[in-house]
C-alpha cells in the first residue's frame, strides 16, 4: 500500500490518505459529475459468470455492443469474487458490479434486460434501477473490490472515459468553472487543458529554433488552497 501523510498547518493535526483510494475517490466524483452535466439515469447491471473463464476481451466486448446499441453511455465498475459460492463450493469465480448512466431519453424496458443479457455470454446478468447514485455508493463496492483477495493480476476498478477536469469535488469544480469563465475560456475547452488534482495545465510557446515550436508546461489554474499540505509519501501499513 502507497500512503501520503498530509498536516494542517493551522491546527498541526496529521492524517493519512491511502493513495490508491484517494484516485479512486477522484474517479467516483467524476462519474457523478458526469451526470450533472448530461441528464442520465442509471442501472446497476452485476455480470456474474457460470465457471471462471475470465479474460479482459470479455468485458471489453460486452461494453462494446452496449455502446453500439446505446451510444453515449458512462460506466464504473468494480470486480469481486462471489462470495456465496466461495463458502459453498470453495470455488473462486468472479463477477462485476457496473453503475451505468444512459441517456434520459432512452425508453428501458424489459426488452432491453433481455438485450443486455444476450450481450453477457459467460454467466447471468441483473439489472437493478438506481435511484440516487453518490460518491458514497460507488466508494462501497470499490473499497469491498480492493479488499478482496483475487488471484492473477486482474483489474479491480476501470470506468469509460471520464475526464481530468472533472475529478474532482463539485465545489471546487464550480471554482475552476468560474475561474475560466471570467477569462472568456468555456468548459466545452477544458479537455485542451492537462488536469491534475483539480489544477488545470498546458503548453506555453517558449521559443521557435530551426522552424521548431519549443513549449514548456505552465500551470494556468491552481485550485483553492486548503490549510492541509503534504508531509510525506510512503509504502507499508499505515500507523
Amino acid at each position: 500500500m502507497r500512503y501520503m501523510k498530509i498536516m494542517n498547518y493551522d491546527t498541526f493535526e496529521e492524517v493519512m490518505i491511502e493513495i490508491d483510494m484517494s484516485r479512486y475517490k477522484r474517479l467516483s466524483m467524476g462519474f457523478m459529475n458526469s451526470l450533472k452535466f448530461n441528464r442520465r439515469f442509471c442501472k446497476h447491471i452485476i455480470l456474474t459468470q457460470a465457471k471462471e473463464s475470465y479474460e479482459p476481451k470479455h468485458l471489453n466486448y460486452f461494453f462494446s455492443a452496449m455502446r453500439r446499441y446505446y451510444g453515449n453511455l458512462i460506466y464504473i465498475w468494480t470486480s469481486e469474487i462471489q462470495e456465496e459460492r466461495f463458502k459453498d463450493t470453495g470455488e473462486a469465480v468472479l463477477h462485476w458490479h457496473i453503475i451505468m448512466g444512459f441517456d434520459w431519453g432512452i425508453d428501458f424496458g424489459g426488452e432491453d434486460v433481455l438485450r443486455i443479457q444476450k450481450y453477457w455470454k459467460f454467466g447471468t446478468v441483473r439489472i437493478i434501477p438506481v435511484r440516487r447514485p453518490s460518491v458514497a455508493y460507488l466508494m462501497k463496492y470499490i473499497t469491498k473490490s480492493l479488499g478482496a483477495e483475487i488471484e492473477g493480476r486482474i483489474r479491480r476498478v476501470g470506468s469509460s472515459a471520464i475526464a481530468g477536469w472533472l475529478r474532482q469535488s463539485w465545489t471546487r469544480l464550480v471554482d475552476a468553472i468560474e475561474f475560466f469563465l471570467h477569462r472568456g475560456i468555456t468548459v466545452d475547452m477544458f479537455d485542451d487543458f492537462w488536469w491534475s488534482n483539480g489544477n488545470a495545465y498546458g503548453k506555453s510557446l517558449v521559443a521557435v529554433v530551426q522552424g521548431s515550436s519549443i513549449f514548456e508546461k505552465v500551470m494556468f489554474y491552481h485550485r483553492k488552497r486548503t490549510a492541509w499540505y503534504k508531509v510525506e509519501i510512503f509504502e507499508g501499513e499505515a500507523f
